[in-house]
């Protein structure tokens, strides 16, 4: 029986996600910032065969006593993670049935099941909603994969037909599974949960667009967090951003939503919302300028703001003076894993074409072979987006310790962990950890492939070209460490 098929998830409560997609287009409307790209497979009628393939089975380990190791609960929500990377394969905190065989690993939002993979079906050969084009385009790419995959089997891990491969590169699919790696490295007591929510899926000409993108995307989203905290979360990671334009209309709407997804965190003070705190370059007074969930005025959130490796603030991260919790951690040049199925060389543009030549497909295999047979399938990214699951790791280390400690118990922890420092007149907390053992690993070379670096979801806004402004009135740390 297929892994994707498995009936009966009391513990992930799944039903109440059935047909509810809302929150895809909502953040498609509303992350315009986010590096998200509309595209036209939807991962919700994929086949039972091209399931197989972007819903892989588990590798298999011992499911039980990994569970049984693992002290502390956290999730990720973002573009989905690879649970059969090497890396990560002690980590993963499968839902397992009375044999203790896993059903379900979080919730996939995208194609509307348990099984939260990065990868992306190519279900617009036979998608019949789309113009007869698109199809046609499709199924010709479909076909130049197959011929690839014939001549060279062992390409069907990078490059299977019933993949789209342009899309999970040009998508950064990858930015999950590099979020999640810096949640739980070198900690096997350290469970992680999935909620793949993004990239976003193009809605079909023939439905109906999204009433409310505000209304839905709190809507859902609450509804993604309560599954996460129902299925044991105590941390949750947050690397996206709703970044507001200057319009007081957008602003407002903003605002509305904050309020709505305040009202969610809340109800669960046990709980840490670790969230980026966007990569805009500018200073967020929460007033003329707003970002959420960073915005989010709750003593269980925390917003976390990017250092360089010399611990000054790089370049392009936020600098929240909203009277938020903030810390700052690394986030510029940091290695992580990515997805073990995705193998970026500048070759795969021959898949695009109809009728490439056996020479084109052979040099595609070749570059893939060189760079990614014998890979660790680690990248570096640069964003607030890998400082956010950095702090999230401390804040799991806390809880393995202390696991009767409070959110705002936890982010005071954190505070005492950090050094009082200053960008500009303002006092911040400049967080320093330890890095994971892999950093000791080969990475791989991004020679020629300019998807390597770059980060996505909170990476979109490349930076306004002003200068910052003079920070206001410095505050005190101590206003920190008793709010």
């Amino acid at each position: 029986m297929s892994h994707a098929m498995s009936p009966g998830l009391p513990a992930f409560s799944h039903a109440r996600f059935t047909g509810k997609i809302g929150v895809l287009a909502a953040m498609n409307a509303l992350l315009l910032a986010s590096g998200c790209v509309t595209g036209i497979d939807d991962q919700r009628i994929a086949t039972p065969e091209d399931r197989a393939v972007v819903d892989p089975t588990p590798t298999p380990r011992d499911f039980r006593g990994q569970n049984a190791r693992h002290k502390v609960l956290v999730a990720v929500l973002d573009a989905g993670v690879d649970y059969n990377h090497p890396l990560l394969l002690q980590n993963m905190h499968f839902a397992l049935d009375a044999g203790g065989m896993p059903v379900a690993l979080g919730r996939d939002l995208i194609g509307d099941d348990v099984w939260p993979a990065p990868y992306v079906a190519r279900t617009s050969r036979y998608d019949e909603r789309l113009d007869e084009r698109t199809r046609a385009a499709s199924i010709a790419a479909w076909k130049t994969a197959t011929r690839l995959v014939d001549a060279f089997p062992e390409m069907a891990r990078f490059y299977h037909p019933s993949r789209n491969v342009e899309q999970e590169l040009n998508r950064n699919v990858k930015h999950g599974t590099h979020v999640a790696g810096l949640m739980v490295y070198d900690r096997p007591d350290i469970g992680l949960l999935a909620y793949r929510v993004m990239p976003s899926n193009r809605v079909p000409k023939d439905e109906k667009p999204p009433g409310d993108a505000v209304d839905k995307l709190a809507r859902e989203t609450s509804a993604v967090i309560e599954a996460a905290v129902e299925d044991g979360a105590r941390v949750i990671n947050m690397s996206w951003e709703v970044p507001s334009n200057d319009t007081p209309e957008q602003q407002e709407r903003l605002r509305t939503l904050a309020k709505r997804l305040r009202t969610t965190v809340l109800r669960h003070p046990r709980v840490l919302f670790v969230v980026a705190a966007g990569n805009s370059r500018v200073w967020v007074d929460g007033r003329t300028r707003v970002h959420y969930p960073c915005g989010i005025d709750a003593s269980n959130v925390l917003c976390v703001g990017a250092l360089r490796e010399n611990g000054d603030l790089a370049a392009f991260s936020n600098i929240p003076l909203s009277g938020l919790d903030v810390v700052f951690t690394l986030g510029e040049d940091v290695l992580s894993t990515v997805p073990s199925g995705i193998c970026p060389v500048k070759e795969t543009d021959v898949l695009k074409k109809e009728s490439p030549s056996d020479d084109e497909l052979r040099a595609l295999a070749e570059a893939a072979e060189a760079r990614c047979g014998k890979s660790f399938f680690l990248e570096r990214m640069s964003g607030t987006s890998m400082a956010a699951p950095i702090v999230a790791h401390v804040a799991a280390e806390i809880l393995v310790d202390e696991p009767d400690l409070i959110a705002a118990e936890v982010v005071r922890a954190i505070y005492r962990r950090a050094t009082r420092s200053f960008i500009g007149a303002l006092p911040v907390f400049k967080l320093r950890i330890q890095k994971p053992s892999w950093v000791g690993l080969e990475p791989r070379s991004d020679e020629g492939d300019e998807s390597v670096s770059g980060e996505a979801h909170t990476d979109g806004a490349r930076g306004l070209e002003q200068d910052r402004p003079s920070a206001p009135e410095p505050g005190t740390w101590e206003a920190y460490l008793t709010r």
